[in-house]
């Protein structure tokens, strides 16, 4: 075996360990390979920066570049210069190299022309779209030459199903999608039942329903995930709690249930997640009574990102989230598209103790100049990287008050599309005030 064989055979047996790679990049430095060297270092260094982000909002844990995908890279608020420079070099060396790069796939994953289809990852093919009939037949072929750790199945269903079980490449699976809509309730059986699955991290269902049977198979599953997205719409409250209340979800960091219905927030604050930092429960409708439900929980204590946005929230559950010890681990916080929430509730929500975000969303809410105004004096203001007040109803004398404020420190994204029209005058001032950072208030 030669030495590049044999660093490929490390890097394939070790798929989660970053030191095989860098030996490789080491190896291909030394071979005349300058630039896949560098990509894989590259590669390398994003993933931990995207891993270390992982409980915050994708804004600020994912590029927006599609995790390696060949097209410019945009700017997100969490980004510093370096990252930038990661993210661009990354573009610039697939422009030149990612057809060449991607060779040694079977031509059932071979994909590339769908962006959302074929993404690198830590220097090599990390994530494919395949089809399940021919994964299950020639799967020892996608993971002879790759360590690919992310699928996204389409047409799941079938025969194909009964094959899983002998499947032992999948072993290498961290990151499972089945987001097509239309499938069958008990379609999931076989995923859940499959040993060789027992590595997933992130189970992505998106919004297909779940039977009875399938939620069964869930709870006795030994996958364990970090990250899972499910549609509850079709569960019944007794099922949704027993899944909450299974081993399946032991290790559950982040979660994001679509469509809950009326009682889901009261289910998962009972549940025993003493893990969990990221909950999405945006376009849920909990309302202030989920609110309430939430922070009486006994475990959601730690979270990091909590988003509500879509809720049918009014100040009231500003009012219930200020009093909340809970508050105070959360860094991202988006409260947009409620637009009962009026500038009385943020500013009640900024005088709490709790409160210490970098990411603070009210987006599409009443928070007007009063909020604005309250914003501008309130010391918290000096740890925000990104305010979204798109739409907010702020006009010349919440601008003014930014303008002024003499809490502004780090924040790198104040957002204010779209609120009302801002004179000029108030404009221009707002933007000496914060110099070469970055703001977006076009639109007036």
């Amino acid at each position: 075996m030669s030495d590049r064989d044999a660093l490929l055979a490390a890097i394939l047996a070790n798929p989660d360990e970053d030191t095989p790679r860098l030996m490789y990049a080491d190896w291909l430095d030394e071979h005349g390979d300058p630039a896949r060297a560098e990509f894989v270092r590259v590669q390398c260094e994003l993933a931990r920066l995207e891993d270390a982000e992982a409980d915050l909002p994708e804004s600020f844990g994912t590029s927006c570049a599609g995790g390696g995908q060949p097209w410019p890279v945009c700017w997100l608020p969490h980004y510093t210069e370096d990252r930038l420079a990661l993210l661009n070099k990354q573009s610039e060396l697939l422009n030149a190299h990612s057809d060449e790069w991607r060779k040694g796939l079977p031509k059932y994953a071979d994909n590339s022309h769908t962006n959302s289809a074929l993404r690198f990852r830590r220097g090599f093919v990390g994530h494919v779209m395949v089809s399940l009939g021919p994964l299950v037949k020639g799967a020892a072929a996608l993971w002879k030459n790759h360590p690919v750790e992310s699928i996204r199945l389409e047409r799941p269903g079938g025969e194909a199903r009964l094959k899983l079980s002998k499947c032992k490449p999948l072993a290498a699976v961290r990151k499972l999608e089945l987001r097509e809509n239309g499938y069958e309730r008990d379609l999931l059986v076989p995923f859940a039942n499959c040993e060789y699955l027992s590595n997933v991290r992130k189970l992505d269902l998106g919004y297909a329903e779940l039977g009875g049977s399938a939620v069964a198979a869930l709870e006795a599953a030994r996958m364990r995930p970090l990250d899972f997205h499910l549609g509850v719409f079709a569960l019944t409250e007794g099922a949704f709690t027993a899944l909450l209340h299974s081993p399946f979800v032991l290790r559950l960091r982040r979660f994001r249930p679509y469509r809950l219905p009326e009682w889901g927030p009261a289910v998962i604050a009972s549940a025993h997640l003493p893990d969990l930092r990221l909950l999405d429960l945006s376009s849920n409708r909990a309302g202030d009574a989920g609110v309430r439900a939430l922070t009486k929980s006994n475990w959601l204590n730690q979270l990091v990102t909590l988003d509500l946005s879509y809720s049918n929230l009014t100040d009231e559950a500003c009012d219930t989230l200020a009093a909340w010890p809970g508050l105070a681990s959360i860094r991202s916080l988006n409260l947009g598209d409620n637009h009962e929430i009026t500038g009385r509730g943020v500013a009640a929500l900024l005088k709490s103790k709790h409160l210490k975000p970098i990411h603070l969303g009210l987006r599409w809410t009443a928070c007007g100049d009063a909020g604005a105004k309250a914003l501008a004096k309130w010391p918290g203001l000096a740890n925000l990287i990104d305010l979204d007040l798109s739409y907010a109803q702020v006009a010349d004398a919440g601008v003014l008050a930014f303008a002024g404020s003499s809490r502004w420190r780090d924040i790198r994204y104040l957002k204010l599309s779209g609120s009302a029209k801002i004179d000029e005058a108030a404009s221009a001032k707002l933007r000496a005030r914060v110099g070469g950072r970055k703001i977006d208030i076009w639109g007036y």
